[in-house]
């Protein structure tokens, strides 16, 4: 967790913890936000954008830690989730690839 922004674009389907503690960073109210808690809130994002879109077929990849999308509506008939994928082998096949932003990702993408 950390700061991450002043004010974070909320939506309906993101989960999104505001310690408003009176703490402040450069001036900015600070924003915690669990890894758990941002990927709830890019992938609620991704629904509202992506789902039901009849020529978009999306893979949410949750990561193997149990109950991932708990507190979820069904996911969109667009939508497949998956615990893991073969990255690599999956990249060329993709229009499309949004990631936490980490090194492997970021390498592979720009490999592909």
């Amino acid at each position: 967790t950390g700061a991450f922004w002043t004010a974070i674009p909320t939506s309906p389907a993101a989960t999104v913890v505001e310690m408003d503690d009176g703490a402040r960073l450069h001036g900015k109210r600070l924003v915690e936000l669990t890894g758990r808690e941002f990927a709830h809130f890019v992938w609620g994002c991704a629904i509202e954008a992506l789902g039901g879109m009849s020529h978009v077929h999306v893979l949410l990849v949750t990561g193997k830690r149990a109950g991932a999308l708990n507190g979820f509506p069904p996911l969109p008939s667009n939508f497949q989730s998956v615990a893991v994928v073969p990255q690599l082998e999956l990249l060329p096949l993709c229009d499309a690839f949004i990631t936490h932003g980490g090194m492997g990702s970021i390498m592979e993408a720009i490999v592909h």
